[in-house]
């Protein structure tokens, strides 16, 4: 099997943040990657990728992914850190999360 060259990062946009000068940008989570093969390009999904997790507006019942090329380690776009109402730590200082198991 020949290597396989990698042509776009797949991310798909899930809402927005704030950043330290009050700036509005768009986040973008990871959800796979377009590699070239022997005939032609596929698309590999990332196994933990949810596109029912993704927002959207109502109504809409799909989700749109952008192809990036691999400029630098994130597109130019930052991972803004997570707010604290997403960071929820139970009272022995564990995460919480909300999964019901």
């Amino acid at each position: 099997m020949a290597k396989q060259e990698k042509l776009f990062t797949l991310k798909a946009k899930n809402g927005t943040y704030t950043t330290s000068a009050g700036e509005e940008k768009p986040n973008y989570v990871k959800c796979g990657v377009v590699l070239k093969g022997e005939y032609g390009p596929y698309i590999m999904f990332d196994k933990t990728f949810n596109p029912a997790g993704i927002e959207t507006d109502p109504g809409r019942n799909g989700i749109f992914i952008s192809m990036f090329k691999d400029d630098d380690q994130n597109n130019g776009t930052p991972t803004p850190p997570r707010s604290p109402q997403q960071q929820r730590v139970t009272p022995t200082g564990d995460p919480e999360d909300d999964l019901a198991f």
